[in-house]
């Protein structure tokens, strides 16, 4: 990893590290999006289900409601054949709506609310069969009200089936649609948990990548430091093995190459201290030689003049013997 960071150049380094973190981001938090929005879009069908669901439980309430009131209000109207007719008419259309939504139950619901829905079906069953005679023998005027309300009567265990079951129905809908928010809650807390510890994962690989980037740009640094501090202590044998290609890379073989240069200068000035010193110790035999010659030379010089006076002493007395000479002769 150091070393194909190494050749890179720093601003790369640099550069790479912000590429890698938007793209790590970017995907984190795409990832994160389509998770949520896929878990919405679930929770959306769920919740859209159960509250359609829900609402056609309560609108088999409100139909149980109204076909019972208008069970009542056939028999407070008993002594009026034509309104018990369209009392009559209302309660059959009532009791057909309970009948489909109970028949729909059964065959689509899950397996609670099937056995809900076949429920229904056989408890309306029952009811029509008991409450049936009725109205028809009160749309004949052949019984009154208070007949009608005695016959009605044994129709209780059933109406308190179907009031159980539609409460039953209602209460396991509310349930549903509750647990569905729950779940709801619950996936949301997920996806934020995830989003932390995603997060907490890309600080952390962003924490190496810059750790592994910082010390690929201050381990050359070191070194060049380390280097230049032997140069100026005088050392210049180390040696440095440098790598990559990057900025300071350059900078530690301009060190190098400048170490090997002062080294070559050095051996240069120290060859040529030698040079100055064999020739200062020749010429200061030569001089040696020379002055021992000066001096020999002046001796001879010394003696020479010495017998040039023993000569010219010798000429002049030679000379002084001749006239003298002459003189006795003359």
């Amino acid at each position: 990893m150091s070393a194909f960071l190494r050749s890179l150049s720093i601003r790369d380094r640099f550069i790479a590290a912000t590429i890698l973190l938007a793209v790590m981001t970017a995907l984190f938090l795409g990832a994160t999006r389509v998770a949520r929005d896929r878990i919405n879009a679930r929770l959306d069908a769920t919740v859209t289900h159960e509250l359609g669901e829900l609402a056609r439980v309560d609108d088999l309430r409100m139909a149980y409601s109204r076909m019972t009131g208008h069970e009542h209000a056939i028999m407070l109207n008993a002594s009026n054949a034509v309104e018990v007719d369209r009392l009559a008419g209302l309660w059959r259309q009532e009791q057909q709506t309970l009948r489909d939504g109970a028949r729909r139950l059964a065959k689509e619901g899950e397996a609670g609310t099937a056995q809900h829905g076949a429920k229904l079906e056989a408890a309306l069953a029952g009811y029509d069969e008991l409450l049936a005679p009725v109205v028809k023998q009160l749309s004949g005027m052949l019984i009154d009200g208070t007949v009608a309300f005695a016959y009605a009567s044994k129709a209780d265990p059933q109406r308190q089936v179907l009031e159980a079951t539609l409460g039953a129905l209602l209460a396991e809908s509310r349930a549903r649609v509750d647990a569905t928010r729950a779940e709801a809650r619950a996936q949301d807390h997920q996806i934020a948990n995830a989003g932390m510890v995603g997060g907490a994962l890309i600080m952390a690989l962003l924490a190496g990548v810059m750790w592994v980037t910082y010390r690929s740009v201050l381990g050359p640094i070191e070194a060049a430091k380390a280097l230049a501090g032997r140069i100026a202590a005088h050392d210049l044998s180390a040696h440095l093995p440098v790598q990559g290609r990057d900025e300071l890379a350059e900078l530690l073989r301009s060190l190098e190459a400048m170490q090997d240069s002062l080294r070559t200068l050095v051996g240069q000035v120290r060859s040529s201290s030698d040079s100055i010193g064999t020739a200062s110790t020749e010429i200061a035999s030569g001089n040696h030689d020379l002055s021992s010659r000066t001096e020999q030379t002046a001796s001879n010089l010394q003696q020479t003049a010495s017998a040039m006076e023993q000569l010219t002493a010798t000429v002049r007395n030679s000379a002084d013997s001749a006239r003298q000479a002459n003189q006795l002769a003359a």
